[in-house]
Protein backbone atom coordinates (compact mmCIF):
# COMPACT_ATOMS: atom_id res chain seq x y z
CA UNK A 1 0.00 0.00 0.00
CA UNK A 2 1.00 3.54 -0.82
CA UNK A 3 3.69 2.71 -3.67
CA UNK A 4 0.62 2.73 -6.17
CA UNK A 5 2.87 5.49 -8.62
CA UNK A 6 6.09 2.68 -7.99
CA UNK A 7 4.21 -0.23 -9.17
CA UNK A 8 2.61 0.71 -12.37
CA UNK A 9 5.87 1.63 -13.51
CA UNK A 10 7.01 -1.79 -12.56
CA UNK A 11 4.36 -3.32 -14.49
CA UNK A 12 5.05 -1.38 -17.59
CA UNK A 13 8.62 -2.44 -17.37
CA UNK A 14 7.95 -5.71 -17.46
CA UNK A 15 5.30 -4.95 -20.65
CA UNK A 16 8.35 -3.09 -22.25
CA UNK A 17 10.47 -5.98 -21.81
CA UNK A 18 7.59 -8.66 -23.57
CA UNK A 19 8.69 -6.82 -27.01
CA UNK A 20 8.60 -9.97 -29.34
CA UNK A 21 5.06 -11.08 -27.71
CA UNK A 22 6.15 -13.52 -24.87
CA UNK A 23 8.71 -13.71 -21.87
CA UNK A 24 12.13 -15.95 -21.58
CA UNK A 25 10.29 -18.85 -20.95
CA UNK A 26 6.94 -20.45 -19.63
CA UNK A 27 7.88 -20.44 -15.86
CA UNK A 28 8.97 -16.72 -15.93
CA UNK A 29 5.76 -15.74 -17.89
CA UNK A 30 3.54 -17.06 -15.09
CA UNK A 31 5.36 -15.92 -12.53
CA UNK A 32 4.95 -12.28 -14.47
CA UNK A 33 1.27 -12.99 -14.52
CA UNK A 34 0.94 -13.79 -11.13
CA UNK A 35 2.47 -11.23 -9.93
CA UNK A 36 1.03 -8.26 -11.58
CA UNK A 37 -2.25 -9.42 -12.82
CA UNK A 38 -4.52 -8.64 -10.05
CA UNK A 39 -2.83 -5.42 -10.46
CA UNK A 40 -3.38 -4.93 -13.95
CA UNK A 41 -7.26 -5.92 -13.75
CA UNK A 42 -8.14 -3.84 -10.73
CA UNK A 43 -12.02 -3.67 -9.97
CA UNK A 44 -12.41 -4.89 -13.30
CA UNK A 45 -12.99 -9.12 -13.66
CA UNK A 46 -11.24 -8.90 -17.20
CA UNK A 47 -9.06 -7.24 -19.36
CA UNK A 48 -10.59 -4.31 -20.71
CA UNK A 49 -8.67 -3.15 -24.14
CA UNK A 50 -6.87 -0.52 -24.80
CA UNK A 51 -8.41 2.82 -26.54
CA UNK A 52 -6.85 6.04 -27.31
CA UNK A 53 -9.44 9.25 -27.56
CA UNK A 54 -7.96 12.35 -29.46
CA UNK A 55 -10.09 15.37 -29.16
CA UNK A 56 -8.75 18.10 -32.29
CA UNK A 57 -10.41 21.24 -32.30
CA UNK A 58 -13.19 19.77 -30.46
CA UNK A 59 -14.06 16.69 -32.87
CA UNK A 60 -13.19 13.41 -31.21
CA UNK A 61 -11.79 10.42 -32.22
CA UNK A 62 -11.48 7.15 -30.93
CA UNK A 63 -8.43 4.88 -31.62
CA UNK A 64 -9.08 0.93 -31.16
CA UNK A 65 -6.66 -0.45 -33.86
CA UNK A 66 -2.43 -0.31 -33.37
CA UNK A 67 -0.16 0.43 -34.24
CA UNK A 68 -1.44 4.35 -35.34
CA UNK A 69 0.07 7.01 -37.10
CA UNK A 70 -1.79 10.84 -38.16
CA UNK A 71 -0.31 14.18 -38.73
CA UNK A 72 -2.65 16.99 -37.37
CA UNK A 73 -1.90 20.75 -38.16
CA UNK A 74 -0.08 23.61 -36.12
CA UNK A 75 -2.95 25.77 -35.25
CA UNK A 76 -4.82 22.38 -34.12
CA UNK A 77 -5.82 21.98 -30.33
CA UNK A 78 -5.10 18.47 -29.30
CA UNK A 79 -6.17 16.36 -26.17
CA UNK A 80 -5.30 12.63 -25.76
CA UNK A 81 -6.71 10.51 -22.85
CA UNK A 82 -6.36 6.68 -22.51
CA UNK A 83 -8.91 4.13 -21.35
CA UNK A 84 -8.09 -0.08 -20.29
CA UNK A 85 -6.11 -2.17 -18.48
CA UNK A 86 -3.02 -2.33 -20.63
CA UNK A 87 -0.97 0.97 -21.51
CA UNK A 88 -0.42 2.42 -24.54
CA UNK A 89 3.20 4.03 -25.88
CA UNK A 90 2.72 6.96 -27.30
CA UNK A 91 5.28 9.58 -29.19
CA UNK A 92 4.15 12.98 -30.53
CA UNK A 93 6.72 15.44 -31.71
CA UNK A 94 6.75 18.54 -34.18
CA UNK A 95 8.35 19.72 -37.38
CA UNK A 96 9.39 22.99 -38.60
CA UNK A 97 12.06 24.83 -40.50
CA UNK A 98 13.80 27.64 -39.09
CA UNK A 99 15.01 29.82 -41.74
CA UNK A 100 17.80 31.75 -39.26
CA UNK A 101 19.33 29.33 -36.84
CA UNK A 102 21.31 30.65 -34.17
CA UNK A 103 24.18 29.09 -33.07
CA UNK A 104 23.59 26.50 -29.35
CA UNK A 105 26.45 26.18 -27.29
CA UNK A 106 24.74 24.56 -23.90
CA UNK A 107 25.79 21.35 -24.05
CA UNK A 108 28.10 20.81 -26.76
CA UNK A 109 30.13 23.78 -28.73
CA UNK A 110 30.39 23.22 -32.30
CA UNK A 111 32.67 24.86 -34.68
CA UNK A 112 32.88 24.17 -38.65
CA UNK A 113 36.10 25.42 -40.50
CA UNK A 114 37.31 24.40 -44.37
CA UNK A 115 41.37 23.23 -44.32
CA UNK A 116 43.08 23.16 -47.58
CA UNK A 117 46.74 21.97 -48.04
CA UNK A 118 48.29 25.22 -46.48
CA UNK A 119 45.73 26.75 -44.15
CA UNK A 120 41.99 27.49 -43.31
CA UNK A 121 40.20 28.61 -46.28
CA UNK A 122 37.04 30.74 -46.83
CA UNK A 123 36.82 30.53 -50.81
CA UNK A 124 36.94 26.84 -52.35
CA UNK A 125 38.42 26.11 -55.74
CA UNK A 126 36.42 23.85 -57.69
CA UNK A 127 38.00 20.26 -58.59
CA UNK A 128 40.53 20.84 -55.31
CA UNK A 129 39.99 18.69 -52.48
CA UNK A 130 39.38 20.15 -49.16
CA UNK A 131 38.77 19.45 -45.95
CA UNK A 132 35.60 19.85 -43.82
CA UNK A 133 36.67 20.12 -40.02
CA UNK A 134 34.21 20.11 -37.39
CA UNK A 135 35.45 20.93 -33.52
CA UNK A 136 33.42 20.16 -31.14
CA UNK A 137 33.50 20.49 -27.55
CA UNK A 138 31.58 18.49 -24.62
CA UNK A 139 30.96 19.92 -21.40
CA UNK A 140 30.16 16.77 -20.22
CA UNK A 141 30.24 13.01 -20.21
CA UNK A 142 27.89 11.93 -23.41
CA UNK A 143 26.60 8.64 -24.29
CA UNK A 144 25.19 7.91 -27.63
CA UNK A 145 26.05 11.11 -29.74
CA UNK A 146 25.08 11.62 -33.18
CA UNK A 147 26.73 14.61 -35.16
CA UNK A 148 25.05 15.72 -38.55
CA UNK A 149 27.92 17.78 -40.56
CA UNK A 150 25.30 18.68 -43.73
CA UNK A 151 27.53 19.83 -46.95
CA UNK A 152 27.20 22.55 -49.25
CA UNK A 153 25.21 21.77 -52.49
CA UNK A 154 28.33 22.47 -54.30
CA UNK A 155 30.49 19.80 -53.33
CA UNK A 156 30.03 16.35 -53.00
CA UNK A 157 32.20 13.85 -50.63
CA UNK A 158 36.02 13.17 -51.65
CA UNK A 159 35.82 10.00 -50.14
CA UNK A 160 32.88 7.62 -49.40
CA UNK A 161 34.86 4.60 -49.16
CA UNK A 162 33.73 1.58 -46.63
CA UNK A 163 37.21 2.30 -44.94
CA UNK A 164 36.54 5.46 -44.76
CA UNK A 165 33.58 5.75 -42.62
CA UNK A 166 35.50 5.24 -39.15
CA UNK A 167 38.16 8.26 -39.20
CA UNK A 168 39.09 8.27 -34.99
CA UNK A 169 39.16 5.74 -32.52
CA UNK A 170 36.39 7.72 -30.64
CA UNK A 171 33.74 7.25 -33.77
CA UNK A 172 32.10 4.23 -33.68
CA UNK A 173 30.32 4.84 -37.20
CA UNK A 174 30.29 7.24 -39.92
CA UNK A 175 27.85 7.13 -43.22
CA UNK A 176 28.26 9.71 -45.85
CA UNK A 177 24.61 10.80 -47.37
CA UNK A 178 24.56 12.94 -50.40
CA UNK A 179 23.37 16.33 -48.35
CA UNK A 180 25.39 15.08 -45.13
CA UNK A 181 27.90 13.10 -43.43
CA UNK A 182 26.30 11.30 -40.23
CA UNK A 183 28.61 10.53 -37.35
CA UNK A 184 28.21 8.08 -34.40
CA UNK A 185 30.05 7.93 -31.01
CA UNK A 186 28.95 5.53 -28.28
CA UNK A 187 30.93 7.68 -25.55
CA UNK A 188 32.68 11.04 -25.60
CA UNK A 189 34.28 12.33 -22.29
CA UNK A 190 34.20 15.76 -21.32
CA UNK A 191 36.66 17.25 -23.47
CA UNK A 192 37.35 18.52 -27.00
CA UNK A 193 37.34 16.60 -30.45
CA UNK A 194 37.51 17.25 -34.34
CA UNK A 195 36.14 15.25 -37.34
CA UNK A 196 37.56 15.46 -41.15
CA UNK A 197 35.21 15.00 -44.12
CA UNK A 198 36.99 15.18 -47.67
CA UNK A 199 34.99 17.25 -49.76
CA UNK A 200 35.47 18.12 -53.60
CA UNK A 201 34.08 21.20 -54.65
CA UNK A 202 32.37 20.86 -58.01
CA UNK A 203 30.52 23.62 -58.95
CA UNK A 204 31.16 27.59 -58.86
CA UNK A 205 28.92 29.56 -57.15
CA UNK A 206 27.71 30.99 -53.23
CA UNK A 207 25.79 28.00 -51.49
CA UNK A 208 24.58 28.25 -48.07
CA UNK A 209 26.48 25.80 -45.43
CA UNK A 210 23.74 24.60 -43.05
CA UNK A 211 24.65 24.64 -39.36
CA UNK A 212 26.68 21.28 -38.04
CA UNK A 213 24.65 19.69 -35.08
CA UNK A 214 26.06 17.43 -32.28
CA UNK A 215 23.09 15.60 -30.15
CA UNK A 216 22.26 12.95 -27.77
CA UNK A 217 20.26 10.12 -29.81
CA UNK A 218 17.80 9.07 -27.27
CA UNK A 219 17.66 12.59 -25.29
CA UNK A 220 18.03 14.83 -28.22
CA UNK A 221 16.83 18.13 -26.58
CA UNK A 222 20.64 17.89 -25.50
CA UNK A 223 22.71 19.52 -28.38
CA UNK A 224 24.64 22.20 -29.77
CA UNK A 225 24.46 23.63 -33.21
CA UNK A 226 26.99 26.66 -35.02
CA UNK A 227 25.20 29.13 -36.94
CA UNK A 228 24.44 28.91 -40.85
CA UNK A 229 26.60 30.42 -43.07
CA UNK A 230 27.70 30.96 -46.77
CA UNK A 231 30.07 29.30 -48.59
CA UNK A 232 31.80 30.79 -52.27
CA UNK A 233 32.93 28.23 -54.55
CA UNK A 234 35.25 29.70 -57.61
Amino acid sequence: GGYERELAKIRNYFFERRKTGYWRNTYESAQILEAILPDVLGSDKAIRPAELTLKINGETKTIRRFPFEMETGQNNTLEISKTGSLPIYLTAYQQFQNPDPAAVDKDFLVKTSFRGQNATQKRLKAGETVTLRVDLAVKKDADYMLIEVPIPAGCSHGDASPESRLRSSYETYREPFRHKTAIYCTKLIKGSYSFDIQLVPRYAGTYTLNPAKAELMYFPTFFGRNEMRKVTVK
